[in-house]
C-alpha cells in the first residue's frame, strides 16, 4: 500500500491547489491551499514571500544575513 500520496481529508482524492483570495473585510490577500477536486481548503499560506522580501531589503541596505 502507497501512504506518499497526499489525499484531501474530505473527498479523499489526490490532486491540491493554490488560489490567492481576500477574505471578506479584510485588507490583505492571502493563498489557501485547497483540494483542486471538492475544494476544501487544508492550508492557508501568506500572499507575500516574507523571507524573500527580508533578503531584498536587506541587499538593498547592504546588510549580510549570512552569518
Amino acid at each position: 500500500m502507497n501512504f506518499s500520496i497526499s489525499k484531501c481529508p474530505h473527498c479523499q482524492k489526490p490532486g491540491f491547489e493554490t488560489v490567492i483570495e481576500t477574505p471578506k473585510d479584510s485588507s490583505f490577500k492571502l493563498m489557501f491551499v485547497r483540494c483542486q477536486w471538492c475544494k476544501t481548503v487544508v492550508g492557508v499560506l501568506e500572499y507575500y514571500n516574507n523571507g524573500a522580501l527580508i533578503h531584498k531589503l536587506a541587499k538593498k541596505l547592504n546588510v549580510n544575513l549570512d552569518y
